[in-house]
Protein backbone atom coordinates (compact mmCIF):
# COMPACT_ATOMS: atom_id res chain seq x y z
CA UNK A 1 0.00 0.00 0.00
CA UNK A 2 1.50 3.57 -1.12
CA UNK A 3 2.42 6.10 2.13
CA UNK A 4 -0.62 8.70 1.27
CA UNK A 5 -2.88 5.80 0.92
CA UNK A 6 -2.05 4.22 4.10
CA UNK A 7 -2.79 7.82 5.24
CA UNK A 8 -5.78 8.26 4.03
CA UNK A 9 -6.75 4.88 4.92
CA UNK A 10 -6.29 5.48 8.30
CA UNK A 11 -7.36 9.07 8.80
CA UNK A 12 -10.89 7.84 9.27
CA UNK A 13 -9.53 5.96 12.84
CA UNK A 14 -7.63 8.47 14.32
CA UNK A 15 -9.61 7.28 17.54
CA UNK A 16 -9.37 4.04 17.32
CA UNK A 17 -5.76 3.73 19.41
CA UNK A 18 -7.16 6.44 21.91
CA UNK A 19 -8.18 3.51 24.86
CA UNK A 20 -9.34 5.06 28.30
CA UNK A 21 -6.63 4.29 31.15
CA UNK A 22 -6.19 0.89 32.32
CA UNK A 23 -5.98 2.74 35.76
CA UNK A 24 -2.72 1.47 36.32
CA UNK A 25 -1.38 3.37 39.39
CA UNK A 26 2.61 4.16 39.69
CA UNK A 27 4.41 3.28 42.36
CA UNK A 28 6.30 5.51 44.19
CA UNK A 29 9.66 7.01 41.28
CA UNK A 30 13.05 6.04 43.60
CA UNK A 31 15.81 8.94 42.48
CA UNK A 32 19.14 7.91 40.96
CA UNK A 33 22.69 9.99 40.21
CA UNK A 34 23.93 7.76 37.92
CA UNK A 35 28.45 8.45 37.74
CA UNK A 36 30.34 9.80 35.52
CA UNK A 37 32.40 7.30 33.67
CA UNK A 38 34.23 8.99 30.74
CA UNK A 39 33.96 12.28 28.79
CA UNK A 40 35.00 12.51 25.11
CA UNK A 41 37.94 15.56 24.64
CA UNK A 42 36.66 15.80 21.12
CA UNK A 43 34.23 18.49 20.57
CA UNK A 44 30.67 18.10 18.18
CA UNK A 45 28.23 20.36 16.60
CA UNK A 46 25.26 18.90 17.65
CA UNK A 47 24.76 15.05 17.81
CA UNK A 48 21.37 13.50 17.54
CA UNK A 49 21.63 9.86 18.42
CA UNK A 50 24.19 7.24 19.18
CA UNK A 51 24.47 3.61 18.50
CA UNK A 52 25.82 1.92 21.60
CA UNK A 53 27.67 -1.44 22.03
CA UNK A 54 28.22 -3.73 24.63
CA UNK A 55 32.38 -2.60 25.02
CA UNK A 56 31.40 0.93 25.70
CA UNK A 57 32.12 2.28 22.10
CA UNK A 58 29.45 3.76 19.41
CA UNK A 59 28.98 5.50 16.14
CA UNK A 60 27.39 8.93 16.60
CA UNK A 61 26.03 11.39 13.98
CA UNK A 62 26.88 14.58 14.04
CA UNK A 63 24.38 15.93 12.06
CA UNK A 64 25.68 20.11 12.92
CA UNK A 65 28.91 18.66 11.25
CA UNK A 66 27.54 16.01 9.02
CA UNK A 67 29.86 13.97 9.56
CA UNK A 68 29.62 10.35 11.02
CA UNK A 69 32.38 9.11 13.71
CA UNK A 70 33.37 6.32 16.15
CA UNK A 71 33.96 7.03 19.18
CA UNK A 72 35.63 4.56 22.00
CA UNK A 73 36.43 5.28 25.73
CA UNK A 74 39.68 7.42 26.30
CA UNK A 75 39.97 8.06 22.88
CA UNK A 76 39.45 10.79 20.23
CA UNK A 77 37.15 10.68 17.39
CA UNK A 78 37.57 8.97 14.27
CA UNK A 79 35.78 10.02 11.41
CA UNK A 80 33.71 7.25 9.61
CA UNK A 81 33.53 7.86 5.53
CA UNK A 82 33.58 11.41 3.60
CA UNK A 83 31.57 14.09 2.05
CA UNK A 84 29.77 12.48 -0.87
CA UNK A 85 27.21 10.30 -2.78
CA UNK A 86 28.85 6.79 -2.87
CA UNK A 87 29.12 3.75 -0.97
CA UNK A 88 29.86 4.86 2.35
CA UNK A 89 29.93 8.49 2.15
CA UNK A 90 27.26 11.03 3.82
CA UNK A 91 25.92 14.08 2.92
CA UNK A 92 22.75 14.57 5.97
CA UNK A 93 23.21 12.25 8.34
CA UNK A 94 20.96 13.41 11.01
CA UNK A 95 20.72 10.41 12.91
CA UNK A 96 22.08 6.79 13.45
CA UNK A 97 19.64 4.24 14.73
CA UNK A 98 20.09 0.46 16.24
CA UNK A 99 19.78 -2.33 13.25
CA UNK A 100 19.76 -5.96 14.50
CA UNK A 101 23.04 -8.05 14.18
CA UNK A 102 25.52 -5.72 15.84
CA UNK A 103 24.96 -3.29 12.97
CA UNK A 104 23.73 0.51 12.98
CA UNK A 105 21.67 2.32 10.78
CA UNK A 106 22.26 5.80 9.40
CA UNK A 107 19.83 8.35 8.54
CA UNK A 108 20.69 10.14 5.72
CA UNK A 109 17.98 13.01 4.62
CA UNK A 110 20.24 14.69 1.84
CA UNK A 111 20.61 11.73 0.10
CA UNK A 112 17.52 9.87 0.40
CA UNK A 113 18.41 6.75 2.26
CA UNK A 114 19.69 4.84 4.90
CA UNK A 115 23.86 3.05 5.33
CA UNK A 116 24.06 -0.11 7.19
CA UNK A 117 27.09 -0.25 9.37
CA UNK A 118 28.57 -3.06 11.29
CA UNK A 119 29.65 -2.73 14.53
CA UNK A 120 33.75 -1.37 13.99
CA UNK A 121 31.57 1.10 12.05
CA UNK A 122 32.39 -0.52 8.24
CA UNK A 123 30.10 0.27 5.51
CA UNK A 124 28.17 -2.68 4.77
CA UNK A 125 25.15 -1.74 2.31
CA UNK A 126 22.46 1.24 1.64
CA UNK A 127 18.73 1.35 1.26
CA UNK A 128 16.38 4.22 -0.28
CA UNK A 129 14.29 5.81 1.34
CA UNK A 130 10.55 4.29 1.01
CA UNK A 131 9.22 5.71 -2.47
CA UNK A 132 6.16 8.77 -1.06
CA UNK A 133 7.90 9.60 1.81
CA UNK A 134 8.74 13.62 2.56
CA UNK A 135 12.15 13.27 3.45
CA UNK A 136 12.15 11.16 6.88
CA UNK A 137 13.25 14.40 8.90
CA UNK A 138 11.24 13.44 11.91
CA UNK A 139 11.91 10.76 13.63
CA UNK A 140 13.36 7.40 12.93
CA UNK A 141 13.64 4.13 14.67
CA UNK A 142 15.22 0.74 14.28
CA UNK A 143 14.31 -2.92 15.71
CA UNK A 144 15.84 -6.23 16.58
CA UNK A 145 13.83 -7.87 14.03
CA UNK A 146 15.03 -5.78 11.22
CA UNK A 147 12.56 -3.21 10.84
CA UNK A 148 12.76 0.47 10.57
CA UNK A 149 9.54 2.54 11.96
CA UNK A 150 8.73 6.26 10.84
CA UNK A 151 6.09 8.81 10.10
CA UNK A 152 4.35 9.43 6.73
CA UNK A 153 3.55 12.54 4.86
CA UNK A 154 1.42 14.28 6.39
CA UNK A 155 -2.28 14.04 5.54
CA UNK A 156 -2.92 17.89 5.38
CA UNK A 157 -0.34 20.94 4.84
CA UNK A 158 -1.59 23.00 7.73
CA UNK A 159 -3.26 22.96 10.60
CA UNK A 160 -2.93 19.63 13.31
CA UNK A 161 -0.73 17.05 11.72
CA UNK A 162 -2.32 13.66 11.42
CA UNK A 163 0.15 11.57 10.10
CA UNK A 164 1.08 7.58 9.69
CA UNK A 165 2.99 5.45 11.79
CA UNK A 166 4.76 3.41 9.60
CA UNK A 167 7.15 0.06 9.39
CA UNK A 168 9.45 -0.76 6.83
CA UNK A 169 10.56 -4.55 6.50
CA UNK A 170 13.98 -3.93 5.06
CA UNK A 171 13.94 -7.51 3.62
CA UNK A 172 11.10 -7.27 1.34
CA UNK A 173 10.39 -3.80 1.20
CA UNK A 174 6.71 -3.91 2.17
CA UNK A 175 5.57 -1.28 4.27
CA UNK A 176 2.75 -1.84 7.15
CA UNK A 177 0.87 0.78 8.33
CA UNK A 178 0.51 0.74 12.51
CA UNK A 179 -1.69 3.74 13.39
CA UNK A 180 -2.09 7.66 13.13
CA UNK A 181 -0.04 9.94 15.36
CA UNK A 182 -0.52 13.58 15.97
CA UNK A 183 2.70 15.40 14.58
CA UNK A 184 3.74 19.20 14.57
CA UNK A 185 0.92 21.63 14.57
CA UNK A 186 1.59 24.21 11.97
CA UNK A 187 -0.08 27.75 11.94
CA UNK A 188 -0.32 29.86 8.67
CA UNK A 189 0.56 33.70 9.57
CA UNK A 190 1.29 36.72 7.71
CA UNK A 191 3.96 38.26 6.81
CA UNK A 192 5.43 41.55 5.15
CA UNK A 193 5.69 41.51 1.29
CA UNK A 194 9.92 40.98 0.53
CA UNK A 195 9.41 43.63 -2.09
CA UNK A 196 7.56 46.73 -0.51
CA UNK A 197 4.24 47.66 -0.53
CA UNK A 198 3.33 47.11 -4.27
CA UNK A 199 4.24 43.64 -3.61
CA UNK A 200 1.85 40.43 -2.36
CA UNK A 201 1.36 40.03 1.14
CA UNK A 202 2.99 36.73 1.68
CA UNK A 203 1.66 34.05 3.67
CA UNK A 204 4.13 31.53 5.88
CA UNK A 205 3.80 28.47 7.64
CA UNK A 206 5.56 28.32 11.36
CA UNK A 207 5.96 25.37 13.60
CA UNK A 208 4.56 26.05 17.16
CA UNK A 209 6.81 23.72 19.04
CA UNK A 210 7.31 22.52 21.54
CA UNK A 211 4.45 23.82 23.42
CA UNK A 212 1.84 22.28 21.33
CA UNK A 213 0.20 19.08 21.59
CA UNK A 214 1.47 16.05 19.73
CA UNK A 215 2.90 12.79 19.85
CA UNK A 216 5.95 10.33 19.94
CA UNK A 217 6.81 6.80 19.33
CA UNK A 218 9.73 4.77 19.79
CA UNK A 219 10.03 1.29 18.68
CA UNK A 220 10.69 -1.56 21.16
CA UNK A 221 12.95 -4.83 21.27
CA UNK A 222 11.15 -6.90 19.15
CA UNK A 223 8.97 -5.37 16.29
CA UNK A 224 6.53 -3.53 18.77
CA UNK A 225 6.06 -0.20 19.83
CA UNK A 226 5.36 2.74 22.27
CA UNK A 227 2.95 5.56 21.50
CA UNK A 228 2.78 9.00 23.54
CA UNK A 229 -0.30 10.43 23.23
CA UNK A 230 0.34 14.20 23.93
CA UNK A 231 -3.52 15.13 23.87
CA UNK A 232 -4.74 12.44 26.02
CA UNK A 233 -1.27 12.22 28.15
CA UNK A 234 -1.24 8.40 27.72
CA UNK A 235 1.22 5.76 26.94
CA UNK A 236 0.20 3.04 24.49
CA UNK A 237 2.09 -0.32 23.85
CA UNK A 238 1.13 -1.83 20.39
CA UNK A 239 2.16 -5.30 18.65
CA UNK A 240 3.57 -6.27 15.23
CA UNK A 241 -0.23 -5.38 13.91
CA UNK A 242 -0.45 -2.19 15.43
CA UNK A 243 -3.09 -3.23 17.97
CA UNK A 244 -3.29 -1.35 21.63
CA UNK A 245 -2.04 -4.07 24.07
CA UNK A 246 -1.88 -2.10 27.57
CA UNK A 247 -1.72 1.40 28.18
CA UNK A 248 -1.03 3.92 31.21
CA UNK A 249 -1.24 7.74 32.18
CA UNK A 250 1.71 9.69 32.03
CA UNK A 251 3.61 9.84 35.11
CA UNK A 252 3.36 13.60 37.18
CA UNK A 253 3.67 16.21 35.88
CA UNK A 254 1.84 15.50 33.05
CA UNK A 255 1.88 19.58 32.86
CA UNK A 256 4.02 22.32 33.13
CA UNK A 257 3.19 26.04 33.14
CA UNK A 258 4.88 28.16 30.10
CA UNK A 259 7.44 30.73 31.73
CA UNK A 260 6.61 34.34 30.29
CA UNK A 261 10.12 34.47 29.04
CA UNK A 262 9.79 31.80 26.80
CA UNK A 263 6.34 32.89 25.30
CA UNK A 264 8.06 36.12 24.56
CA UNK A 265 10.49 33.77 22.39
CA UNK A 266 8.10 32.73 20.24
CA UNK A 267 8.25 34.15 16.87
CA UNK A 268 6.34 35.81 14.64
CA UNK A 269 4.66 37.55 17.66
CA UNK A 270 1.13 36.54 16.47
CA UNK A 271 1.90 32.40 17.25
CA UNK A 272 1.95 33.47 21.24
CA UNK A 273 -2.62 33.51 20.93
CA UNK A 274 -1.49 29.48 20.04
CA UNK A 275 0.27 28.58 22.82
CA UNK A 276 -1.69 27.70 25.80
CA UNK A 277 -1.10 28.41 29.28
CA UNK A 278 0.69 25.17 30.16
CA UNK A 279 2.61 22.71 28.22
CA UNK A 280 3.11 18.61 28.04
CA UNK A 281 5.94 17.75 31.31
CA UNK A 282 7.31 15.59 28.76
CA UNK A 283 9.57 16.06 25.18
CA UNK A 284 8.34 13.99 23.17
CA UNK A 285 11.15 14.13 20.63
CA UNK A 286 13.53 12.65 22.69
CA UNK A 287 12.43 9.31 24.20
CA UNK A 288 14.75 7.26 24.19
CA UNK A 289 14.32 2.88 24.46
CA UNK A 290 16.55 0.66 25.86
CA UNK A 291 18.16 -2.56 24.12
CA UNK A 292 15.73 -4.61 27.44
CA UNK A 293 12.94 -2.51 26.24
CA UNK A 294 13.04 0.10 29.22
CA UNK A 295 11.54 3.10 28.12
CA UNK A 296 13.22 6.65 29.22
CA UNK A 297 11.02 10.12 29.15
CA UNK A 298 12.96 13.16 29.27
CA UNK A 299 11.22 15.69 31.50
CA UNK A 300 10.32 19.38 30.63
CA UNK A 301 12.81 21.06 32.92
CA UNK A 302 12.60 25.16 34.09
CA UNK A 303 15.36 26.76 32.08
CA UNK A 304 17.79 27.88 35.21
CA UNK A 305 17.04 24.10 36.67
CA UNK A 306 20.52 22.73 37.77
CA UNK A 307 19.63 18.91 36.67
CA UNK A 308 18.05 17.28 34.05
CA UNK A 309 15.90 14.65 34.47
CA UNK A 310 14.39 10.98 33.26
CA UNK A 311 11.84 8.89 34.40
CA UNK A 312 12.37 5.39 33.60
CA UNK A 313 9.73 2.95 32.83
CA UNK A 314 11.01 -0.62 33.02
CA UNK A 315 9.61 -3.73 31.42
CA UNK A 316 9.67 -5.21 34.85
CA UNK A 317 9.18 -3.58 38.04
CA UNK A 318 8.95 -0.16 39.45
CA UNK A 319 9.60 3.52 38.06
CA UNK A 320 12.43 5.47 38.19
CA UNK A 321 13.84 9.43 38.27
CA UNK A 322 17.46 9.67 36.89
CA UNK A 323 19.08 12.92 37.40
CA UNK A 324 21.79 14.26 34.60
CA UNK A 325 23.76 17.72 34.87
CA UNK A 326 22.09 20.32 33.13
CA UNK A 327 21.73 20.76 29.45
CA UNK A 328 22.38 16.49 29.24
CA UNK A 329 20.42 14.95 26.53
CA UNK A 330 20.16 11.26 26.26
CA UNK A 331 21.37 9.48 23.61
CA UNK A 332 21.21 5.42 23.95
CA UNK A 333 20.80 3.20 26.72
CA UNK A 334 22.46 0.26 27.70
CA UNK A 335 22.46 -2.24 30.22
CA UNK A 336 23.69 0.06 33.25
CA UNK A 337 25.54 2.88 30.85
CA UNK A 338 24.04 5.91 29.77
CA UNK A 339 25.43 7.84 27.13
CA UNK A 340 24.47 11.36 26.52
CA UNK A 341 25.38 14.82 24.80
CA UNK A 342 26.34 17.91 27.41
CA UNK A 343 26.92 21.47 26.68
CA UNK A 344 29.97 23.23 28.82
CA UNK A 345 29.11 26.84 29.69
CA UNK A 346 30.84 28.17 26.30
CA UNK A 347 28.78 25.82 24.59
CA UNK A 348 30.67 23.06 23.40
CA UNK A 349 29.33 19.82 22.71
CA UNK A 350 30.63 16.54 24.22
CA UNK A 351 30.02 13.20 24.69
CA UNK A 352 30.10 11.61 28.26
CA UNK A 353 29.07 8.15 29.46
CA UNK A 354 27.45 7.32 32.78
CA UNK A 355 26.54 4.62 34.77
CA UNK A 356 23.90 3.99 37.32
CA UNK A 357 23.86 2.70 40.39
CA UNK A 358 22.94 -0.90 40.67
Amino acid sequence: MKVQQCVQALAGFIGVLVLPSTGLVAQPSKTASPQLVWKSESMFSGVGSARLFGDGSMIIADAGAREVYWLKPGDTAQKLGRTGAGPGEYQGPESVQYFPNGSALIVDTRLRRFSVLDSLGAFKRSIPFPPGTSGLTGRVSGDRAGHIWFLGTPASPLGPQQVALLRLDVANGRIDSLGVVAGTLLADVSAPPPGGLRSPQQRLSFMVVPYASKDGFASLSQNDAVILRGASKQLQWIDSAGRVVRSRGLPQPIEVEIPDAALNRVRPATLRKLVPERQLGYDVDLLVSAQNGDLWLPRVMPRDTTRTQWIVLPSQGNERTVTLPSRARLLAVQGSLMVVAERDDDDVELIAAYRLPK
